[in-house]
């Protein structure tokens, strides 16, 4: 079964560390944005079925982005 996984994380480090090691370690390909607005708009796009949220980005954090992700996407 191969997952959908969306990280968000405006520190590129921390972002692409993640990404490496789901990568290298369970063989999974993820998508990424960098801020919660961007993360809103690729829920948008495309289903997910884990998203790895930080919470606090600049222009959206990421309590805001899940409470409007929720809206059209439980």
């Amino acid at each position: 079964m191969k997952l959908n996984i969306l990280i968000v994380e405006d520190v590129e480090l921390n972002r692409e560390y993640e990404k490496e090691m789901l990568d290298n370690f369970f063989s999974i390909s993820c998508d990424t944005a960098i801020n919660g607005e961007m993360a809103v708009e690729k829920v948008r796009e495309k289903d997910y079925d884990v998203v790895l949220m930080d919470m606090r980005m600049p222009v959206m954090d990421g309590l805001e982005a899940t409470a409007k992700i929720r809206t059209f996407n439980k």
